[in-house]
């Protein structure tokens, strides 16, 4: 009997989970009614069971059955052959239709949920009813056809024999084995789903001639299983398979496993890779089930841009995002082509988007989009079925699109402020302002105020047209801040703005803040802002103020001012910390500029001293010799006055000599050499002497009115003080005023502790000197000279250094014309007077040892101490000494020992004479300045001897440490 030709009824047997999806049921059953059908549902085993004798004893069979995937206690591929079963038992032909509703997203494995299911067509939940309306339109009635598509596995191994064992057991297993060839697949997505076993050395070969990753981009299609070569299944190589697994290999098969171990792992990794693609996309679909639900609440949304349209790209619905986002109104978007939103070459791209959709029905991908003023931009597109049939019966599409554009030029923007230089950070800051400005609609003006101690001073400003901002020219003078900067330091504010009901900042007053602000801004009553701290750790850098176009708030409805306020607040706070670190960056970058500038000066300092020190040692030694013997020779009884002046004239030629070391040796160390003198004869003496070297014709002039003028300090330093001023002078005038005239003026004045002092003031007719330069022309290396060859920018330097190490000062003071420098030094107390020690003319006797690299000074310091009467022991280094002083330390009364040898130092040969000899007596002597450090150090150093020395300096020493007879 045909039960099948004696049933006159269309009837449609759905089985579903009561519990979940009620409302879907209702509208899927009020649909098939509408469409003819007989509508019979069951909740459970037991009802399912009566249905189908019910349809035995009425000889009817259903049309289709339709199951909820999460039907009670039986799954839905058991379900499925119940029903067949029950039905082919009358009729071995007839298989009704089945479709399975599903309420998650299947993902890459929706056909083989749909084939392992036994099912011919899976539905998702948010599709209904209009999905099952046409799948039964297109199937017909029933499909009596036997055959059925199997689950596909695809393989690539190389090996024949075993590729044709493998598809006769997954035959047995029905399923459907596809031998493929990686070389021949263009794209991963081509063996998408399922399962794909591939042997190891298939795998290397393929990643060899295309790229490493290629295992990575094929795990994202299917999963993967690895047959392993034969040397891989060794126990020592299990790093190898950890790496397939790592890289998302599904599983890796020893060679050693039987055909149908293969077989049965390959089955288990398409389950299980089912089973967690259905797990992970749980929450999504979730959201995607809600969304298509509330589409038509979404459409007044403004946070994202929908469009509705249909298959053939008209568009029917635009909401308010979409406008905000392209720009064009709703009048516009009505019969508008989604075309026309995307660049004119953008054909192919939107071509493939589309196969794509209509492959999946959904799509979710990165596509590029135009504005009405032509302006490109990227976003996010996702494209679902809607509810809403079009006039042709179709779902209409619903594509949400979010902007990348803020995501983008926040990444740009932290890109360029952390890779700029500091020096070109004002471009930059600039930029980032300008493009945050053109990028979100509605901004009249950004300002960028620096913040100084309670104050705002404004740094950068942009402005959408010229005419845009009420702040024409924003106010240039800094601006109190004290309500502002407290609440945000203090109360932790991140905005503040005009809105007259700010939920922001709680329950503050901030009308005082608000009017701080609006000073900076000078704004009408009409003018609305949103203002950020630029914050760097705890620590306030500034404020960025954001102006809002007026036109724009007043053309649009309040949400959307709501709207562009809380995007102007998601991009101004990461916009206002990047400028507040390039700000701190800068600081820190211009302080340690500083200090690098400091270290180099420091080591030209130290390079010069060594270089001045050793100058002045050896010039002192060759000077030693002169003084040497020329005063021994004056004090030769024997002379004739005309030899014993010209011996005076070498004797003073000497002394200049020393005292041109001294200055030398002194741009390293204080001077040592302190005498009192006249500084009214000083600069008397420096004006006569510099007359012929001046440019000018006019004559230096002196009005030195002190009545008290002595010093006590290195005379010679002070000529150099007067010599540097009067070339410096001389340079500054022979540009603008050749004939100027230099004045010199003292006067006596009493500092703020009582101390007498006098005051010399040194002005030239020259062009002055710059505010900007005040502070700098006493820094070494720094001059406003033009020519390079003028000056090396040392003269200032070492006036300030000689003034400071005289108890003086230096200052530059406001001129009319020229420049007008200001020097202090402290005067000699009269009551005070200099006792002059006599030095007779004794003899010595007794030995003394002199160790002395140079051989002139050893030779003339070897005669002076003979003249005087001593037995003298030389020695030229220190090694020598040491040895000299072991054999013969029992004569020798006193060492001369100089500071700085060759090989062995002067201090290291005083150590260890002292070592061997407790009671030991030296001498140091040295042509750099010794300071009094060896006698702290040795209580055997009884004296220092500078070089170069007179005969009346030996004995004068000598009586010091009492070597002399009386």
């Amino acid at each position: 009997m045909d039960l099948r030709k004696k049933s006159t009824t269309k009837c449609i047997l759905i089985a579903w989970n009561e519990s979940t999806s009620v409302q879907e049921l209702s509208t899927l059953k009020e649909a098939l009614v509408r469409d003819g059908y007989r509508v019979d549902v069951v909740y459970e085993v037991s009802q399912l069971q009566k249905q189908l004798d019910e349809y035995g004893i009425q000889g009817e069979t259903p049309t289709a059955f339709i199951s909820h995937y999460h039907f009670p206690k039986i799954p839905v591929g058991g379900l499925n052959r119940l029903v067949w079963s029950r039905i082919q038992k009358r009729d071995s032909q007839i298989k009704p239709y089945s479709i399975v509703i599903t309420p998650r997203l299947l993902g890459a494995d929706l056909q083989q949920f749909t084939i392992d299911s036994g099912a011919d067509k899976m539905v998702r939940i948010v599709d209904l009813p209009h999905e099952i309306i046409r799948e039964l339109k297109t199937r017909g009635e029933t499909d009596t056809s036997s055959s059925k598509k199997l689950p596909k596995i695809f393989v690539q191994l190389e090996n024949a024999a075993l590729e044709k064992e493998l598809e006769t057991f997954l035959k047995n297993q029905q399923q459907q084995m596809v031998t493929v060839k990686l070389d021949d697949i263009e794209e991963c997505s081509q063996v998408s789903g399922g399962v794909f076993l591939v042997s190891e050395s298939v795998l290397l070969k393929t990643e060899l001639r295309q790229e490493k990753i290629y295992l990575e981009k094929l795990a994202e299609e299917t999963g993967v299983v690895i047959l392993l070569d034969k040397d891989s299944a060794n126990k020592g190589d299990e790093s190898k398979a950890i790496d397939y697994f790592l890289r998302g290999a599904l599983d890796c098969i020893d060679r050693s496993v039987a055909v149908q171990g293969i077989v049965h792992r390959l089955l288990s990794v398409r389950r299980n890779r089912a089973r967690r693609n259905l797990e992970d996309q749980l929450v999504s679909s979730v959201a995607e089930e809600t969304r298509d639900r509330q589409v038509f609440e979404e459409v007044s949304s403004l946070e994202t841009a929908c469009i509705i349209h249909d298959d053939d790209g008209r568009i029917h619905m635009a909401n308010k995002g979409a406008e905000l986002l392209f720009g064009h109104d709703e009048r516009s978007f009505q019969g508008m082509h989604v075309r026309s939103l995307h660049p004119k070459d953008y054909t192919k791209e939107r071509k493939k988007n589309y196969e794509n959709f209509i492959k999946n029905d959904m799509l979710k991908v990165e596509a590029t989009f135009v504005k009405a003023n032509g302006k490109h931009f990227d976003a996010l597109l996702a494209s679902s079925r809607t509810e809403i049939l079009s006039s042709s019966g179709k779902s209409l599409i619903c594509a949400h699109i979010h902007s990348l554009e803020h995501y983008k030029f926040l990444n740009s923007a932290v890109g360029d402020m952390i890779s700029s230089d500091s020096k070109n950070l004002d471009q930059q800051v600039q930029a980032v302002i300008s493009k945050m400005g053109h990028l979100i609609d509605g901004i009249s003006a950004i300002h960028v105020f620096r913040r100084i101690g309670n104050f705002a001073q404004g740094d950068f400003s942009w402005q959408s047209t010229p005419q845009a901002s009420n702040s024409d020219s924003i106010i240039e003078r800094p601006i109190e801040l004290t309500q502002t900067w407290k609440l945000f330091e203090e109360d932790g504010f991140d905005f503040i703005e005009d809105d007259p009901q700010p939920e922001s900042l709680g329950i503050y007053s901030v009308s005082g803040s608000l009017a701080e602000v609006s000073s900076l801004l000078e704004p009408n009553d009409s003018v609305k802002f949103i203002a950020a701290p630029m914050s760097y750790g705890k620590k306030n850098l500034g404020i960025v103020i954001v102006e809002l176009d007026p036109r724009m708030i007043d053309e649009q409805w309040e949400g959307v001012e709501k709207y562009r306020r809380q995007v102007i607040r998601r991009t101004l706070t990461p916009i206002a910390g990047m400028i507040a670190s390039g700000i701190q960056r800068k600081l820190e970058d211009a302080v340690r500029e500083k200090m690098e500038q400091q270290s180099i000066q420091e080591d030209k300092k130290r390079s010069i001293n060594n270089i001045t020190d050793g100058i002045a040692h050896d010039f002192n030694n060759l000077l030693q010799s002169i003084s040497g013997h020329v005063s021994l020779l004056l004090d030769s009884v024997a002379l004739k006055e005309k030899e014993r002046k010209s011996l005076r004239s070498v004797k003073s030629a000497a002394e200049l000599g020393a005292s041109l070391s001294s200055r030398i040796r002194d741009l390293s160390l204080p001077s040592s050499s302190v005498v009192e003198f006249s500084l009214h004869q000083l600069i008397t003496e420096v004006s006569e002497l510099v007359i012929s070297s001046l440019d000018s014709d006019t004559p230096p002039i002196l009005r030195l009115n002190s009545s008290h003028d002595i010093l006590r300090c290195d005379r010679s330093q002070v000529h150099q003080v007067f010599m540097n001023l009067f070339k410096n002078a001389n340079d500054a005038m022979r540009s603008i005023n050749k004939n100027g005239a230099i004045s010199i003026f003292s006067e006596l004045r009493t500092n703020e502790f009582g101390q007498e002092m006098i005051q010399i003031t040194f002005m030239d007719e020259g062009p002055g000197i710059d505010r900007e330069d005040v502070f700098k022309i006493f820094e070494p290396y720094y001059s406003t000279k033009s020519e390079s060859n003028q000056g090396t920018g040392m003269g200032l330097w070492i006036i300030s250094r000689i003034m400071r190490h005289h108890g003086g000062s230096i200052r530059v003071n406001e001129n009319s014309k020229g420049a007008a420098f200001v020097l202090e030094w402290p005067l000699v107390d009269e009551s005070e007077p200099v006792i002059e020690e006599a030095v007779g003319n004794t003899q010595g006797e007794g030995s003394i040892l002199l160790v002395d690299d140079d051989e002139l000074v050893n030779d003339s310091c070897r005669a002076l101490l003979e003249h005087l009467g001593f037995k003298v022991i030389s020695a030229y280094d220190g090694q020598t000494a040491l040895e000299i002083y072991s054999k013969r330390g029992d004569e020798i009364d006193l060492v001369i020992l100089d500071q700085k040898m060759p090989g062995m130092s002067g201090l290291e040969c005083l150590k260890r004479l002292v070592l061997g000899d407790p009671e030991i007596r030296v001498v140091v002597s040295s042509g750099n300045a010794v300071s009094d450090q060896h006698r702290e150090q040795f209580s055997n150093v009884l004296g220092i001897l500078p070089k170069p020395y007179t005969l009346k300096d030996l004995r004068k020493m000598l009586n010091q440490v009492s070597i002399m007879n009386d």
